[in-house]
Order: C-alpha cells, then structure tokens, then sequence
C-alpha cells in the first residue's frame, strides 16, 4: 500500500488489489469504470483463462516498468531488459515511435484521484509529452495487447485528458491522445485522436466517458 497526493486529495493505492481508497472509501478507476459499462472483457477472460490473463497482465507491467525506467534516463538494459526478448523487443517498439515522432515525455506516469462534475474517479495515465518540442501536448497511452484496436482505448485517454491536472492551463480537448501498440516483432501501431477516418476515436469520447462515470457512480451510491 503506498500513499500519494493528487490536486489536494491524499490517496492510497494497494498495488495488489490495484485498488484506490481516500479516507477508507474506495475510488472507482477508469478501467474498471469501463469494465462495468461493458467495454471491456476482462471480466470474461479472468472467468475463463485466469492463468492467461495473469500472465499478460505481469508482461505488460514489466514493459511499462522498462519504458518508464528508460523515460526516467534510469534503465539497465544489459540487466534489466536484454535478458528477457519479449521485454526488449517492446521497448524496442517504443524507442522506433519516439524516434518516428520525436515524441519526448514531460510528465512521465500520472497516477491520481480526478474529478469530473463532483464525482472522483481513479487514473494513471503513461505520459504526456510534445513532439520536436513544439505544441500540440500528446496523451500517450502504452497497449501491449497483440490483438485488434479496442473502442475503449479512446475512451480511456478521455478520461485520463479530462482527469489530469499536471498542466492545468491546457484545456482536455487541446491533447492530441495517442495510442501506442508495442508488438513482439519490435515494431508498433500508433492511433491518434486527430485521425478523422479513426476506427476508434469519435467525437463523443468525452460524453461517453461522462456518461459511463455517472452511471458508475449512481450504481455505488445506491449499491446496486
């Protein structure tokens, strides 16, 4: 259990049970916020293949953890990263987007309490950054999942743009959120909100986001 301060709000975060308390009460996260409103299947696949499911959850904690170790300039990667291929050829990924985008992180994890409309919800979203240094910010989001590209990816970067309070003069709809998919092969996939032919980003990411929040909350506060 490990304690933090986000906007004021002093939180705990279990690690183990990836769960969020202030003052005792439990916060709702954007995943499971998303999990509830039927946007997600993990639920699903933790009843069905828990073992599997595990297993890609550990891989692609240990892949954030490089990538956030290599942002943070403090990364082993004789050590840390060559020994395990799978880890090493992720991160490669991540360096051939930097490198594609010029992208550098500012903000580099941002795990806190937000609010939206009185409601407090939980988040942690990679890192927020500029590209050659010029302005538009982009909102990265990490994905280490193989498959198909996931409607509830848009959804979970508006809710991490509307929640973040790291550069506050910066309205939500101002980012440029993005989305990097790191596969075994070393090579990555990018989607950004700025696509207008998107397949997963729409112009409603923000009132759905809200929408899913309201219901969210409504069902805890009346314990349904």
């Amino acid at each position: 259990m490990s304690a933090a301060a986000s906007n004021g709000i002093k939180f705990e975060f279990s690690e183990d049970r990836h769960e969020y308390t202030v003052n005792g009460e439990v916060v709702p996260s954007v995943t499971q916020i998303l999990t509830e409103s039927g946007y997600s299947n993990y639920a699903d696949l933790e009843a069905m293949m828990p073992a599997v499911l595990e297993r890609k959850r550990q891989l692609g904690k240990l892949v954030h953890q490089a990538i956030h170790f290599y942002n943070e300039n403090d990364l082993d990667e004789e050590t840390q990263v060559k020994p395990y291929p799978i880890i090493e050829a992720r991160l490669n990924g991540y360096k051939a987007f930097e490198a594609a985008t010029g992208y550098k992180p500012l903000v580099n994890e941002g795990r806190q309490i937000a609010e939206a409309y009185g409601m407090k919800f939980a988040m942690c979203f990679d890192s927020i950054g500029l590209c050659h240094g010029k302005p538009p910010y982009w909102l990265v989001d990490i994905k280490n999942a193989s498959g198909q590209p996931q409607r509830s990816w848009a959804i979970q970067t508006a809710a991490y743009a509307l929640g973040q309070k790291f550069l506050p003069k910066i309205p939500y709809r101002a980012f440029t959120r993005v989305i990097v998919q790191l596969f075994d092969d070393g090579t990555f996939r990018l989607f950004s909100s700025n696509d207008q032919n998107s397949k997963i980003f729409g112009r409603d990411d923000f009132a759905v986001w809200q929408a899913a929040l309201c219901l969210a909350i409504d069902k805890r506060n009346y314990k349904l």
